[in-house]
């Protein structure tokens, strides 16, 4: 949900945010979120095949590994406006947001779950990443018209990928090798 909260909220508020502040223009402003969103892609399919070689613990500290660059980048994306730095920046934020598949295997090597409830446990985590989207944006606009400072709003919503590092910490994965 964090994870979704700090995307939603950048793609919605990201583009006025560096033209008020930096007065970056929307062009490039696009250009950087696209270049996020096309990196993501990729990284999910290389994430995808380099996961399931790796035990339990292994895709834990994996997670955790991405939730703490998201909430890297997003802050470091809220306090430049180098251009050439905002490209490096947003192809490693990009490269993090691959974390899906890892992300949504997790229902399916849960201990104790059956095959029939891990749909249950994916579709909950589902309702989750919907409701980030929803709420992330809202949440930005509240807490810019609270501080009257979008810029402030922003470095706190990226805070909120850390909700995948506590997450990640307090799950326990299995993996195809190890017994159920």
């Amino acid at each position: 949900m964090g994870t979704t909260m700090a995307w939603s909220s950048f793609v919605n508020f990201y583009p006025t945010l560096m033209l008020d502040v930096y007065d970056v223009s929307l062009n490039w402003t696009g250009a950087l979120l696209a270049i996020g969103i096309a990196t993501g892609g990729p990284s999910g399919v290389a994430l995808s095949r380099i996961v399931p070689l790796v035990s339990g613990n292994r895709r834990r500290n994996i997670l955790q590994a991405i939730g703490v660059t998201m909430v890297v980048t997003y802050l470091a994306m809220t306090l430049t406006d180098s251009i050439p730095l905002l490209i490096v920046i947003t192809l490693v934020s990009g490269l993090a947001q691959g974390y899906w598949p890892v992300l949504n295997s997790i229902p399916f090597y849960l201990p104790g779950i059956r095959p029939r409830e891990s749909a249950v446990a994916l579709s909950f985590m589902m309702t989750l990443g919907t409701f980030g989207v929803a709420t992330g944006p809202a949440l930005v606009g509240a807490l810019q018209d609270w501080l009257g400072d979008l810029r402030l709003a922003m470095i706190i919503i990226s805070f909120a990928p850390t909700l995948l590092v506590i997450c990640s910490s307090l799950v326990q994965i299995r993996t195809d090798r190890e017994e159920a």
